[in-house]
């Protein structure tokens, strides 16, 4: 996980329930930009590993299960639609993965953040036989209000973090006009420069 130099943290709230221990931390991190920016909104979620391993210990559990981005995703996404109140669009979807309970015209769409970088393109883009149509980006951008950009934080012997941004796709379009290498990909160090120069409001949920 990669954070701002700079961070003022303020913690507004605490709730549990009858199922689980589930701390909620609210934080403010401010940078500095030059210009005033539109702020994004970023939740950690720290899970007990026991969890995730169904039971098993660390020594029974093959720790790459923890790296698997097909576990990342669905994690983040129903981490994702709990927070910001979305639901599932539908498993035939092609260009977006959550919509807005309230507000017809807020969809989301999620992409990991990976070692190379988070590509931007619909999912019937990426993969093995298929290739890069920047009519669909487009047709992405479009119909999505937001995208949901998703990373692992640290990882410990007893937890895994899960880090999920929530940004408009107008910031998105603009990240990848300038940064962007014309197949839909964003280097990592270019996606986190641009994260890092904006203000994060910052939730934290802990569940124990």
């Amino acid at each position: 996980m990669e954070t701002t130099n700079e961070q003022n943290t303020v913690i507004s709230a605490a709730s549990s329930d009858s199922s689980s221990t589930n701390t909620v931390v609210e934080e403010e991190i401010k940078s500095k930009p030059t210009i005033k920016k539109r702020s994004i909104d970023r939740l950690t979620v720290r899970v007990s590993r026991k969890f995730i391993q169904g039971g098993l210990s660390n020594d029974d559990f093959d720790e790459d299960n923890l790296n698997d981005w097909r576990l990342q995703h669905h994690y983040a996404t129903d981490y994702y639609k709990k927070w910001k109140h979305y639901v599932t669009v539908g498993k035939d979807s092609k260009f977006t993965d959550c919509k807005s309970k309230t507000d017809s015209d807020k969809k989301s769409e999620g992409k990991s953040i990976k070692k190379t970088g988070v590509t931007l393109a619909p999912s019937v883009d990426v993969g093995a036989g298929r290739k890069f149509n920047e009519e669909n980006l487009n047709n992405c951008f479009d119909i999505n209000s937001h995208y949901y950009l998703y990373d692992r934080g640290i990882i410990t012997d007893t937890t895994i973090e899960f880090v999920i941004y929530h940004i408009p796709t107008s910031i998105i379009k603009k990240w990848y006009n300038r940064y962007g290498n014309c197949k839909g990909n964003i280097s990592r160090k270019k996606i986190y420069e641009c994260i890092n120069d904006r203000k994060i409001n910052s939730t934290t949920w802990i569940l124990e």
